[in-house]
């Protein structure tokens, strides 16, 4: 299903959590781990401030998806970000923020929506909603944020039914022939708290097994490590490729 070489792995603008989430200190770091994928968390507050700071760096090469903020943010604002990354092709959001409004938006500026999974009051309601937008044929691409089933749902699951129902999604989505977007950390604590993150592949969710399942069945179109920190970015980033080296 996946040509392994041409899965595209980035990083979210996460890792310069100690620089304010600064784009500018994002594009160096892709660029010093060679990285051409980025994820871009759109802050209304300071908008401004980042595309200031960027103007006059070398963007080309990035593709960029655009995070969107929980408030509604104007198209006038949208197309001035797809002015500087115009390879921006898909705006991400989470699912309970996802309205006809933005499938609009996403239409006129010529982008796909990514829909993320993150509903910890019900852990079916992305497999529920995933089925309501295909009947309503609108288009999209799957986001799994693969640790957050395990973290926002631990309380009510254990980890084996988190995984069998993430397994559920991938059969739809090879069902629908939906290509998608994943998110993924890892952490010795199903629970997810920050402090017993850790690199990939070297914790407690079952992230081999899952990523094994998703490369025989569905067309992955990038795969956002969303760390805090470049020492966990850059082991995590070791780890995936050899992964995806030797399977």
């Amino acid at each position: 299903m996946n040509s392994i070489k041409e899965i595209p792995i980035g990083i979210a603008n996460s890792i310069a959590r100690e620089d304010n989430f600064s784009w500018y200190t994002t594009l160096n770091f892709a660029r010093n781990f060679g990285l051409n994928l980025i994820q871009l968390y759109i802050n209304p507050d300071s908008l401004k401030k980042e595309i200031n700071e960027i103007k006059n760096i070398d963007k080309e090469n990035f593709n960029i998806f655009l995070h969107l903020p929980p408030k509604i943010i104007s198209i006038k604002t949208l197309e001035t970000v797809i002015t500087v990354f115009p390879d921006t092709y898909l705006l991400i959001q989470h699912e309970k923020l996802v309205s006809k409004f933005l499938f609009k938006t996403a239409d006129t500026l010529g982008c796909l929506i990514g829909y993320e999974n993150d509903n910890p009051d019900a852990l079916t309601s992305y497999t529920d909603s995933l089925k309501k937008l295909m009947a309503g044929n609108h288009k999209f691409v799957p986001v799994l944020d693969i640790p957050r089933f395990y973290h926002q749902h631990s309380n009510q699951y254990g980890q084996e039914p988190l995984t069998d129902f993430i397994y559920k999604i991938i059969n739809i989505l090879e069902d629908y022939n939906l290509p998608i977007v994943l998110h993924l950390l890892d952490s010795k604590d199903i629970n997810g708290h920050r402090e017993n993150w850790c690199p990939l592949f070297e914790g407690n969710l079952p992230l081999r097994e899952i990523l094994v399942k998703i490369l025989e069945n569905l067309r992955i179109l990038g795969i956002i490590l969303e760390y805090e920190s470049i020492d966990l970015t850059e082991k995590s980033l070791e780890n995936l490729r050899n992964f995806l080296k030797t399977g």
